[in-house]
């Protein structure tokens, strides 16, 4: 039996990431249209940029979940920060460490390999929000502001 590990996604792995999104979306974001050549297309940018970044989660040698992240420049002052945008994790596979290693890859990515000041994290839907902004203030998160949405499709 292998541990779980995070690691960087691979080249050949937009499929999986597909997959997986497919999933996030039906679950987290049901109303919007999945777009599996988006999420084809965001993977490139990825391959070429790091931007955004996919971190993989795999238990025995199998790929069980993704993280999604982003860094970026303040506008107005120096220094740099990450985003957390996406925590995926297979519906068999939760309850399992999987989401937590994801976490604390993306927190030491931030704070070592980036040399953040501060990483963004937080819930853009209403799927277990409030459990989800618990995982998150685990990691030390604080609750600031207020996020919202205003759906511009109708009216």
């Amino acid at each position: 039996r292998w541990p779980m590990f995070v690691r960087l996604a691979l080249a050949d792995e937009a499929e999986l990431l597909v997959e997986m999104a497919r999933d996030a979306v039906a679950q987290t974001k049901p109303e919007h249209e999945f777009d599996a050549d988006r999420v084809r297309t965001v993977f490139t940018s990825y391959l070429q940029h790091a931007h955004p970044t996919f971190f993989f989660v795999e238990q025995n040698r199998k790929v069980i979940g993704f993280l999604q992240a982003e860094m970026g420049l303040y506008d107005f002052t120096s220094g740099m920060f990450t985003v957390q945008k996406t925590v995926y994790v297979q519906r068999d596979k939760r309850g399992t460490r999987a989401a937590t290693l994801l976490m604390q890859h993306f927190i030491e990515w931030s704070r070592v390999h980036i040399g953040a000041k501060e990483a963004f994290g937080g819930v853009d839907n209403d799927f277990h929000a409030e459990r989800t902004a618990g995982f998150l203030e685990r990691f030390c998160f604080k609750r600031v502001g207020y996020a919202m949405t205003l759906d511009l499709r109708n009216g």
